[in-house]
């Protein structure tokens, strides 16, 4: 069971493979999380945005849950995105992954609603007390869910013995430092505000930008931690020049594409790990379109393929 005293390290976020026809690619899902164990990763969160949460059923779940489990390796945390679009559904798949012997669930609130912020507290409350055997994480998505968890709302549920914290994309500092101060909760970020969270006294954060690079993921990491900023900055820029190069495949064609559909083509063409398409109702990168990202990732970044591209 993860506490928020025990979190440490990196988490890397893994999509969820699947096949053409929409099925579950069991052999390299299997593969791709034995790849990330391998890589050196700390903790592996799977069924978050990139991982398809709102398009795997809960017989998907069950079985994703159970092969994640088979294949976490020992002293590798395992977190598990169990939400859902209300707390009865939440609590049954979060119990579920309690009894396979996840260690944490991380999860957004219940979207459609837009919550508020004592409907916030309660959600995870009520779902803490009927899963008091694993780690609670929020993931704190307002870009999705249409509410930020406040200030105050995580003063509560600091409250609460199993809550670790959260992944926090949360673009307003203040309120991130703030917390970071009054609270002894673990709020991760991801790639936005990495380095200044661990300055600030994160132990920790999530990473979806790894599959161009897992070693110097690992790397930006050990930087942060032995307080080398200028080298921890100098790593991060690199590995985000997928993203902030004028020419990203996401800028080029994001009018075209769901960022999902465009992120699962680039990891795909990277090669690392094998992903697939993403699930109806997205419409998938054509094998045209792949190429063509492919190409242009070998424009703009050629040094971020874990080996050298043919």
């Amino acid at each position: 069971m993860l506490t928020r005293y025990t979190m440490k390290g990196v988490y890397a976020i893994v999509p969820t493979a699947f096949k053409k026809n929409g099925e579950l690619d069991e052999e390299n899902y299997r593969r791709n999380i034995q790849i990330l164990c391998d890589a050196g990763f700390h903790g592996i969160f799977s069924l978050g945005s990139i991982g398809e949460f709102p398009h795997v059923g809960l017989s998907d779940f069950k079985r994703i849950v159970k092969i994640f489990v088979d294949e976490v390796k020992e002293g590798v945390v395992s977190i598990i995105g169990a939400s859902a679009v209300n707390t009865e559904e939440a609590i049954i798949r979060a119990k579920y992954a309690q009894d396979c012997g996840v260690d944490a669930v991380m999860n957004v609130v219940p979207f459609y609603y837009t919550l508020q912020q004592k409907e916030c507290v309660k959600y995870f409350r009520d779902l803490a007390e009927a899963c008091p055997d694993i780690g609670i994480l929020a993931y704190d998505n307002g870009y999705t869910t249409k509410v930020w968890l406040s200030y105050e709302t995580y003063k509560e549920l600091a409250k609460i013995p199993n809550f670790c914290g959260c992944k926090d994309i949360n673009p307003n500092m203040l309120r991130y430092m703030s917390l970071i101060m009054d609270t002894d909760l673990q709020l991760w970020a991801t790639e936005e505000k990495l380095i200044p969270s661990m300055l600030y006294g994160a132990r920790g954060f999530f990473l979806s930008i790894y599959w161009n690079n897992p070693k110097l993921s690992l790397e930006l990491y050990e930087a942060c931690k032995n307080g080398d900023w200028k080298r921890a900055i100098e790593i991060e820029r690199r590995l985000l020049t997928v993203i902030t190069h004028p020419r990203s495949p996401w800028k080029v064609f994001g009018g075209k594409y769901d960022s999902h559909a465009i992120t699962k083509a680039l990891v795909n063409a990277i090669g690392l790990v094998h992903v697939g398409p993403p699930r109806r109702p997205l419409i998938p990168v054509s094998e045209e379109d792949q190429k063509a990202m492919r190409e242009l990732l070998i424009e703009v970044c050629p040094d971020i393929f874990p080996e050298k591209p043919e």
